[in-house]
């Protein structure tokens, strides 16, 4: 089963910020969205995602 290696390029996963927050001098962001959802990939599988902004404010 191929599944996330030939599927995974072809998707694009739109979230918001719902909140922030700064720790030990790092920025940290909440999303609507997480590890036990669309980016499970990455808990699981090891896989990394790659990070871009729409709409920057």
């Amino acid at each position: 089963d191929p599944g996330r290696y030939v599927a995974g390029p072809a998707m694009v996963l739109a979230t918001q910020v719902i909140g922030h927050a700064h720790r030990g001098g790092k920025p940290w962001y909440y999303l609507d969205d997480g590890l036990y959802n669309s980016l499970s990939g990455q808990l699981y599988e090891q896989a990394r995602y790659p990070i871009g902004l729409l709409n920057p404010r």
